[in-house]
């Protein structure tokens, strides 16, 4: 991931991150569901220029609009992340320890 500066805020941890829009926490998942604009954050952008971003698994879902990317993020990362929405995780002792830090 690209950075922008040192992060300040503990209510929208990710806001430094280069191409930040909005972000938001889906405590009973665990995970915070993010949208960054691809381009800036350096992410391929052929699928749209608005990536929604799953923190817990690392799985990126492209729109092609701002308003498609904000309702995703909104509905939750089961919607679009494979391995919130049951599919087995491939790294599964890489979760473990996100789970564990999250205690």
């Amino acid at each position: 991931m690209t950075y922008t500066e040192e992060n300040p805020s503990r209510r929208k941890p990710h806001s430094w991150w280069a191409g930040y829009q909005t972000e938001r926490k889906h405590a009973d998942l665990g995970t915070y569901a993010l949208v960054v604009d691809a381009r800036e954050q350096g992410l391929d952008d052929a699928g749209g220029r608005w990536a929604i971003i799953c923190t817990r698994h690392g799985t990126i879902f492209n729109t092609t609009s701002l308003k498609l990317a904000r309702m995703f993020m909104r509905s939750g990362p089961t919607e679009w992340c494979d391995y919130c929405n049951g599919f087995e995780y491939p790294w599964p002792e890489l979760e473990e320890k996100i789970e564990d830090a999250g205690r």
